[in-house]
Order: structure tokens, then C-alpha cells, then sequence
């Protein structure tokens, strides 16, 4: 009662738990209506189309480049830079690299991030793509040979960028993985230092195998219920190139014995901690750096220390992404028995090729399976098999409506006993 009393919550954003399918269904259709892209995506390719622009102009006399870009007046009576297509795919089907503002472009940015010890390869993507989505936008496309050789290029980027990253040791961001007892300090240490947002960001990337930009996305209608687990509707904005209308449920278990590392036990504490004035379940600007912000802060903690030391790692070897890396070969590597390797794949969102894409879904049983294993179950244990109180039919409203007023009247008998 006390806590009911403390907790300020909004009913109206508290999902409907009825049915996955429901739950899907409504989730999926609330994207479509805000155009099935993430802004943020979005925003992210603006900015690098924005920068290939603004090199070309910089650079245009100096290199010698052509007039591949031209300004176009729009509506609203200002100026904005398109790409001349058929200038463009002669620049790309030269085999003078010089003269082309793409490749001097990611030439000059990749020198930088050499020197600050870094890839690069990620923005130079996004780069990419963004001109290819400019192209759409204008309803124009590569020639097969100006296609061809922006793909050997870049085929050819990626080597040079592994050869040179293992030479003089760059940092990729992609970390070392961590075993479950790491994880479960970095929990606890979080927990017990108050940190109940970030503690909760976490166990959902180690259960969704996610991005922490993809995180900070969820919502809090894309939680539903399926029999006995919760069920996240949730996408990887990388791999489906920001397209956000094929997402899918995933299942998230329960972990009874070990309630710290529960994801259902976090997104409820999450609900029950704050008043949650929009869709968004981490309502933070930039929810992910203040994430990355507080693991730093966890990992000075002695005991996240010590378990560090036993696994035999260091703090630099240890960031946000390091979750998303571990969870992964917790389930595929510390388990005699572990789950379809394409349950793996599709949770983490990585690539299975266009055609597996087509006949290879997520699969119910498995993807169950597989968030038991990720919530901390130990399948040798009778605890794997335990079931977390749930409805096996669905109450009325009637029921629900009538529980809900006797709480409050219980709730209101206790306010007049304590006043």
C-alpha cells in the first residue's frame, strides 16, 4: 500500500497484457502510422549527406571535382543540394579515385579516425546509405557499373580497415564478452547504488541481444503477455536499415531465484518506479549515453572488480556493447544444450542471408527456450522449469474492474486509518 501510495503511475500507458498477438498488432500499427522509420535513423543520414555536401564544396576547386551535386529550390522558397544523377554515375564508373567526392571523402575522414585510434567503417556506412537514400528520394538510381565499383570499394575498405585495426590495435567498440557472474555484479552494484533505470536498460539489452540505441527505443505498449512469459515487439534499426514494420515479439522468461537479473521483474519496476508522460519506457534524451555513463561508474565497484579479475578482464575491456556480445555466447557457449543457432541470429538481429531471411522466422518454442537461457536459468536445475503466476484464460473486465476497485478501497481504508 505503501508503495501504491508513493508511486505516481499513469494507468493509460500501462500495456495491455491480454495477448501477444493483440499486443503485436497494435504496436505494429502505431509504427506504421508514424511512417515505419526510426527518427533517429533518420536524422543520423541527413547529417551524413549533410557533411558529404558540404566536403564537395570545400573541396570542389582544389580536387577538381565535377558538378555532381546541384542546388534545387524548394517551396518553401529556400535552397537544398540533389545529387545530378547522370554526373554522379560517371564519377562512380571512373577508375580515378581522385576525382571522386565519395572516396576522397571517406580518404580524408578515415585518416582522422586512424589517429584517434578508431575505425570509422560504421560512419562510412551510414554515408553510403545516405546517398542512397537521397537517390530515392529524387526516384533515381546507381548504373550496374557505378554499383559495381561502390561495392569493390567498399569490399576493399572493410579489408584494409581489419588489417590495419589488427596491426595498430584499434578500438573497435566491439569489447570482450563477459561471463553471467560479471553481468550479475554489474546488476547488483547498480541496484544497490539506486540506479533503477540504467539497472533495467541493461537486463533488457543482455535478454534482447541489443544495441543500446535500440533500447533507449522501446516503448512501453510493445510489451505484451504470452502464457507464462512477457513478449518485447522490438527491432534492430542496423539491420533493417531503420525499416521498423517487420518487428517481431520475443519472449522474455522470469528468474524467480535470481530476481536481479529478471527482465520482467525490471520492466515492472520500471512501470511502478515513475510517471511515464510518453510512449517511450526510457524517457531520457540521450537514454543510451547516460547508460554508457553508468556502467563506467559500476565498474569501479570492488565487487564488479573482483569478478573482473576472475574472468580476466580489464575495465577497457568492458563497455555497454559488451552485454549485447555476452548474452550471446552465454547462450550459444555455456550451454551443453544450446538453443537453434538461427533463434540466436534472429534475436540479435544479425544477417542470415536474404534468402533464410525469406523461409526462416522466430519460432515460438525455441525463442522460449532461449529467454530462459538469457533471464539466468540453469537447465540442469528444477529451477528451469518453474512458472511464474500468470492467467491461464483471460479475466473479464467485469473481474478485472472489480479487483481493481477493491484495492482501491483498501488503499483508501488505509489513507483514514494513517491519516
Amino acid at each position: 500500500m505503501i508503495l501504491l501510495y508513493r508511486t505516481k503511475i499513469n494507468w493509460k500507458n500501462i500495456p495491455n497484457m491480454s495477448s501477444s498477438s493483440s499486443s503485436t498488432e497494435h504496436s505494429t500499427e502505431t509504427i506504421r502510422k508514424t511512417g515505419g522509420k526510426d527518427k533517429n535513423y533518420a536524422k543520423s543520414l541527413i547529417r551524413r549527406y549533410g557533411e558529404i555536401v558540404e566536403y564537395y564544396l570545400e573541396n570542389k576547386s582544389e580536387k577538381g571535382f565535377d558538378t555532381v551535386f546541384k542546388q534545387t529550390r524548394v517551396r518553401s522558397g529556400g535552397v537544398t543540394w540533389e545529387i545530378h544523377p547522370t554526373k554522379w554515375n560517371r564519377m562512380m564508373e571512373n577508375d580515378d579515385d581522385s576525382k571522386n567526392v565519395l572516396f576522397q571523402y571517406v580518404s580524408d575522414k578515415r585518416a582522422s579516425y586512424w589517429d584517434e585510434k578508431k575505425s570509422g567503417m560504421s560512419h562510412f556506412g551510414l554515408v553510403s546509405t545516405s546517398i542512397k537514400t537521397q537517390m530515392k528520394k529524387q526516384k533515381i538510381h546507381y548504373s550496374y557499373d557505378a554499383e559495381e565499383m561502390l561495392n569493390d570499394y567498399y569490399k576493399c575498405l572493410r579489408k584494409s580497415d581489419a588489417r590495419h585495426s589488427q596491426e595498430a590495435g584499434v578500438d573497435d567498440n566491439a569489447k570482450m564478452p563477459v561471463p553471467v557472474y560479471v553481468y550479475e555484479e554489474v546488476a547488483k552494484d547498480l541496484l544497490s547504488s539506486g540506479e533503477i533505470i540504467w539497472w533495467a536498460f541493461m537486463i533488457l539489452q543482455w535478454n534482447l541481444m541489443a544495441r543500446s540505441i535500440n533500447v533507449e527505443q522501446i516503448h512501453v505498449e510493445f510489451f505484451g503477455w504470452s502464457g507464462d512469459m512477457m513478449t518485447c515487439l522490438f527491432a534492430h534499426t542496423k539491420t533493417l536499415k531503420g525499416d521498423r514494420t517487420k518487428m517481431k515479439p520475443f519472449h522474455l522468461s522470469t528468474n524467480q531465484q535470481r530476481p536481479w537479473i529478471c527482465p520482467v521483474t525490471a520492466v515492472a519496476i520500471m512501470l511502478m518506479s515513475g510517471f511515464h508522460s510518453t510512449k517511450q519506457l526510457f524517457e531520457a534524451g540521450s537514454a543510451a549515453k547516460s547508460y554508457n555513463r553508468a556502467i563506467k561508474t559500476a565498474l569501479q565497484s570492488p565487487s564488479v572488480q573482483t569478478a573482473m579479475k576472475r574472468a580476466g578482464v580489464s575495465e577497457k575491456d568492458v563497455a555497454s556493447h559488451t552485454f549485447r556480445k555476452s548474452s550471446a555466447t552465454h547462450v550459444s557457449g555455456n550451454s551443453l544444450c544450446a538453443p537453434s543457432i538461427f533463434s540466436i541470429l534472429l534475436r540479435g538481429g544479425w544477417s542470415i542471408g536474404e534468402v533464410m531471411q525469406r523461409y526462416i522466422h522466430v519460432g515460438e518454442a525455441q525463442d522460449r527456450f532461449l529467454a530462459h537461457l538469457l533471464a539466468g536459468r540453469d537447465l540442469f536445475e528444477t529451477s528451469f522449469h518453474y512458472v511464474c503466476p500468470h492467467f491461464i484464460t483471460l479475466p473479464s473486465e467485469e473481474i478485472l474492474k472489480g479487483t481493481l476497485f477493491i484495492i482501491i478501497q483498501i488503499f483508501c481504508f488505509f489513507l483514514f486509518l494513517f491519516h
